[in-house]
């Protein structure tokens, strides 16, 4: 497992040897440089841990409940770990069952207290609910189906409103003209939203490698127009290429940044979809793709007119 910091990844287990290392050096010089007791020491270190704890919370109290299990793991273990070196360093009497009793009690107590903060709903069962995590769900599903059902009105009304802005509108003569009579129609959705729409065209293929090539040759202009550094790995952007061959829509960064590949009777492209003040998902890759066949279909029934 390696972890990100900033453009360099390293590996976990260094960064986890680095920081027992680091950890069993304060404590120790500490200890035996400058005479500080073993409570001392496990007092500051715990009022350390809670305040980097409450930070986190406060900065992002929904990864901070889904992460809740890691962290009281990871209280607990710290608690074992300073009261082992309380006994091994003679630190700590084991006799003295009272000071012990008192200290396990007062982190059990801070457990509780901070990390579990119940709401006991029935008090014989002892219930316990998370009431910052389940407010929280509730506002967020809330504000989830609002913006679906506005999604969805708007793209009724863009339904409602295909037959005008197509009437009376020329058939493209060139890449160009359609790319840009599409791009209009698209925006009738995607404006309302702030979304920020990119068309990457192309020629139809005329097999399936030419497809895969297309398709490849386009990825690099989206790695470059959207600033992504798509994987190196060629595994993994053949997987990509065969995903988009197939017409399967993929998410490039969540709830930020959408693809729609579409084959259409006369180009083929892939579309992009980049949030802005809204949330971008599958509901808007659905509608837009919707809009692609309908446009194409339009296409098809002009040229018909003409001939």
């Amino acid at each position: 497992m390696k972890v990100q910091i900033g453009k360099l990844k390293v590996n976990f287990l260094v960064i986890y040897v680095i920081l027992l290392v680091l950890m069993f050096s304060i404590i120790f010089s500490l200890m035996f440089l400058f005479h500080v007791s073993h409570l001392k020491i496990l007092f500051g270190g715990f009022s350390i841990l809670l305040l980097i704890v409450l930070a986190f919370y406060w900065m992002d109290s929904k990864s901070f409940h889904n992460n809740l299990g890691r962290i009281r793991r990871t209280y607990y273990t710290l608690y074992l770990i300073v009261m082992a070196i309380g006994v091994i360093t003679s630190n700590l009497d084991f006799k003295n069952w009272k000071l012990l009793t008192e200290i396990s009690a007062l982190v059990v107590f801070i457990d509780l207290a901070v990390f579990l903060c119940p709401n006991i709903l029935k008090i014989w069962s002892t219930e316990f609910k998370y009431e910052d995590e389940v407010r929280e769900a509730l506002i967020e599903s809330k504000q989830m189906i609002l913006k679906s059902a506005k999604k969805a009105e708007n793209f009724s009304k863009v339904i409602q409103e295909t037959v005008v802005s197509f009437d009376n509108k020329p058939l493209p003569q060139s890449r160009d003209e359609y790319v840009n009579q599409l791009s209009e129609y698209l925006k009738l959705y995607s404006d309302t939203f702030g979304i920020a729409l990119t068309i990457f065209i192309f020629d139809p293929p005329i097999n399936e490698e030419d497809k895969q090539n297309k398709i490849r040759s386009q990825i690099t202009k989206m790695s470059i127009r959207h600033a992504i550094n798509f994987s190196t790995i060629e595994e993994d952007k053949t997987s990509m290429i065969k995903s988009f061959s197939y017409g399967e829509t993929i998410i490039l960064k969540e709830e930020k940044l959408i693809s729609i590949p579409y084959f259409g009777n006369y180009y083929s492209m892939i579309v992009t979809l980049e949030a802005g003040d809204v949330a971008v998902d599958g509901i808007d890759a659905s509608y837009i793709s919707n809009l692609l066949y309908i446009f194409d279909w339009y296409m098809v029934d002009l040229e018909e007119d003409d001939e």
